[in-house]
């Protein structure tokens, strides 16, 4: 953990450089940093950015494609919102500390409304995307399927009370469910396929093509 660490502090140093001189002040005078994502799981690629998670003196939140920086005041730790986020619950259980393990570690936990504010952005969004579904291109329709099915995998994580991995560790997920011989599918609503497939035939109008999920 200690070489990982060093390793992520170096390259929140390189990066750190290119950014406001308000921002540098900020991620100094920052009681705890976190690394989560991608980097703290090492699963980068070239585009991924880093994620930096600190605790200081103003909310704030902070973004380029190189890093994204989202700072809370230590009152904010405690809270009930917060402790029971998908955000605290995935920082404490893939984010690397470059310093000593923060204590509200100990304290986060998913809890149902985490799960219920998901899915009430997942419903809003497939809404949304219903209205510009027919004039998107074939492209950005692929995108969006990858988006809801990545959202309801978060999703059903949550209702199972786990933290929310990165990214990437969701899509190798999928990738060793296709590699496995499937038991055959009823297509039920309550799996996470077959509420892809209700969100999409409600999008399309015309039922979506079959997207292997879990």
């Amino acid at each position: 953990m200690e070489k990982a660490a060093e390793r992520l502090k170096g390259i929140l140093e390189e990066r750190a450089r290119l950014l406001a001189p308000e921002i540098q002040r900020r991620l100094r005078l920052a009681s705890q940093v976190v690394i989560f994502g991608s980097f703290a799981a090492c699963v980068e690629t070239r585009s991924s950015d880093l994620d930096v998670f600190c605790v200081g003196e103003y909310r704030t939140h902070f973004k380029t494609p190189a890093i994204e920086i989202l700072i809370l005041p230590e009152y904010d730790l405690y809270s009930d919102l917060w402790l029971g986020s998908e955000l605290a619950s995935h920082i404490s259980s893939y984010g690397i500390p470059l310093d000593s393990r923060p204590d509200w570690f100990g304290h986060a936990a998913v809890t149902s409304a985490a799960a219920d504010r998901k899915e009430r952005r997942i419903n809003a969004y497939a809404r949304s995307l219903e209205m510009y579904w027919h004039g998107l291109g074939s492209g950005a329709k692929y995108r969006y399927e990858i988006k809801i099915r990545r959202e309801l995998q978060r999703l059903q994580l949550l209702r199972n009370g786990e933290p929310v991995p990165p990214t990437l560790l969701l899509d190798r997920k999928i990738e060793l469910l296709r590699n496995r011989v499937a038991a055959p599918n009823t297509g039920a609503p309550d799996s996470l396929e077959g509420r892809f497939r209700t969100i999409f035939a409600g999008i399309t109008g015309t039922g979506a093509r079959r997207i292997e999920c879990v």
